[in-house]
């Protein structure tokens, strides 16, 4: 049975999750559309479409991850934690277009989710439902 605040931690952990999912989705539909309608947003050589496409699936595979994080899945930590170092990766290359404002928020909020993450594993594992 879990205490209330390891249900807080993964309702923290899910939430923040789930809001990667959903800013992936839009961001993958705006490019998506960008690349069906000819114009180029992200890329230059034309994969607009496919970029689009796959990040679509990614962002709906995460969106999964988070539905599992929040009903305490012992595998969707491993996921989504590795999310959050690819998130931090992907913010710190994205320095051309990006201002400190806005890298500086979004590794914070990796940090943040991935801490929570962190903390659910523990608990998993304390819990003997970690292996």
């Amino acid at each position: 049975m879990l205490n209330g605040k390891s249900m807080r931690t993964e309702t923290i952990a899910a939430i923040g999750v789930g809001l990667e999912a959903l800013v992936l989705c839009i961001w993958s539909i705006t490019v998506l559309v960008s690349g069906l309608s000819g114009e180029t947003v992200v890329t230059e050589d034309g994969s607009e479409t496919t970029l689009g496409i796959f990040m679509l699936i990614v962002g709906l595979m995460l969106g999964g991850i988070a539905i599992a994080v929040w009903k305490d899945v012992r595998w969707a930590t491993g996921p989504a934690i590795t999310l959050q170092v690819l998130l931090i990766g992907g913010a710190v290359i994205s320095t051309d277009f990006l201002n400190i404002a806005a890298l500086g928020a979004i590794i914070l909020f990796a940090v943040l989710v991935g801490i929570a993450l962190i903390a659910v594993r523990r608990r998993q594992f304390a819990d003997g439902d970690g292996f």
